[in-house]
């Protein structure tokens, strides 16, 4: 897990509520996707959101998911749900996502 000490938790304070959701959610996804040999997309989604880049970070993250068939933790699933749509992201980018949901 030492590889991927870059994407631990800034300190949450002054973030929004989608910020911090997204963030739990790409800590929950980042060692599925690492894994399978893509750390520097789980980087690229962390300085998406750190742009404030919100909907293109969630969208870049679930394609990226399902692209290399990365499983993905009921709990991060449930909040790219919740953050897509309160961030008005085509809902079909998470959706794709189900079958490889797991927990």
């Amino acid at each position: 897990m030492a590889a991927l000490d870059c994407f631990a938790f800034p300190a949450l304070t002054g973030m929004t509520t989608t910020d911090q959701k997204l963030r739990e959610a790409f800590a929950l996804v980042a060692g599925p996707l690492s894994g399978a040999g893509y750390p520097e997309r789980v980087k690229d989604a962390y300085e998406l959101l750190e742009a404030n880049e919100y909907a293109i970070a969630l969208e870049n993250m679930c394609e990226n998911l399902y692209e290399f068939d990365c499983c993905v933790p009921r709990r991060a699933y449930e909040i790219f749900e919740e953050a897509g749509a309160n961030l008005g992201v085509d809902r079909g980018y998470w959706e794709l996502l189900r079958p490889q949901v797991r927990g």
